[in-house]
């Protein structure tokens, strides 16, 4: 049995010698093509927030449909996240504008100061608190507020990109392992503060070994090829256009949820929709005209009296001059996008007494 142990442990010592070495020694984006994956958490452990907290990294990045291939852009970005693992410089406990959202809002490959928070922050020349909570739902800004880790925002922006449904308010507020609320916030001390949680998370998710099966099977970005321009992926291509009227409903009846939440608390509500790239970019996909997804539902949702800015003509006006909206090799949205959206925000909370 000693024989059978001592060989065991000499085969599976380089296996866990790596295993620990990546969890412990290299940075979370040694095995990753961009940053979202290298700080979100894989695993259920106990966190508040969907990233590493207290992390700032950077590195050369690609875009999600084109890594690996021919057609990937190189960019340099840096994160940064704060201590309840949302990326942003610093918590804000108190915030004036608190912006939910999908991972446009989160910044997928944009660097920390191209974010929409970023320079949202910068044209208002620091007077309000405006604090970033993406990816997330109304579902965490409720459980931060009930359990005093972040007072209720004068503002709310909820934004998402049109393809994307958001889930109605549930009032489902437990996170994983939970046991009561009381020891949640003592667990989320501790591993806010240690980093423990995002060791933990590490340790389980073998991002090596994915790597390894990646390489090997040669895996790339899978974004579908426009045939207009080779230069443009795509990532749902004519598949964008699904499911539309589906859409419609299931989004008015979560912001209609929503509405009727911030009004209980007195808590102003707009609404931000983000066209798909294969909407604006709808030539090129090729669209014989340009999906009215968005003014439909700007029409809905206005009937509702829900107030939303939809940024699509703006987005079309600068298209037309010539401008780049969208990383040609990701999904996302480019800074020059999000500095138009910031700079609309900007006009919008002018009209506010925040």
């Amino acid at each position: 049995m000693k024989r059978f142990l001592k060989k065991f442990l000499l085969f599976t010592s380089p296996i866990l010698l790596f295993w620990i070495t990546e969890a412990f020694i290299l940075p979370p984006n040694f095995f990753t093509y961009r940053l979202w994956e290298s700080l979100l958490y894989s695993s259920q452990i106990p966190r508040v927030g969907p990233f590493y907290p207290n992390t700032t990294l950077d590195m050369t990045e690609q875009g999600d449909l084109g890594h690996h291939t021919a057609k990937a852009v190189n960019k340099k970005v840096v994160w940064k996240t704060d201590e309840w693992g949302f990326r942003n410089d610093h918590f804000i406990a108190n915030p004036d504008v608190l912006i939910i959202g999908d991972s446009f809002v989160a910044g997928t490959g944009l660097s920390q100061d191209e974010t929409l928070t970023a320079k949202l922050t910068n044209l208002t020349e620091g007077k309000l608190r405006i604090y970033n909570m993406a990816p997330s739902t109304l579902d965490d800004m409720i459980y931060l507020i009930q359990n005093g880790i972040m007072h209720k925002p004068k503002l709310l922006i909820f934004s998402m990109v049109e393809r994307n449904v958001p889930k109605p308010v549930t009032g489902q507020l437990s996170r994983p392992f939970d046991i009561n609320t009381a020891s949640y916030n003592v667990k989320r001390k501790l591993y806010g503060l240690t980093g423990f949680d995002a060791f933990y998370d590490r340790l389980t998710r073998f991002y090596n070994v994915r790597w390894a099966q990646a390489r090997i099977n040669r895996q790339q970005g899978g974004g579908l090829v426009s045939p207009v321009d080779h230069h443009m992926l795509f990532l749902q291509g004519k598949k964008s256009l699904a499911k539309a009227d589906a859409r419609l409903k299931s989004v008015t009846k979560a912001l209609v949820s929503y509405k009727k939440y911030c009004d209980s608390q007195q808590i102003d509500f707009l609404f931000l929709p983000m066209p798909n790239k294969e909407t604006v970019y709808y030539d090129l996909v090729p669209f014989p005209s340009q999906p009215d997804y968005l003014f439909r539902l700007d029409s809905i949702l206005k009937r509702e009296g829900i107030t939303t800015l939809n940024m699509l003509p703006l987005y079309n006006y600068e298209r037309s001059k010539g401008s780049l909206l969208y990383h040609s090799d990701d999904s996302h949205w480019n800074g020059y996008a999000a500095q138009l959206v910031a700079n609309e925000l900007k006009k919008y909370l002018s009209t506010k007494s925040l």
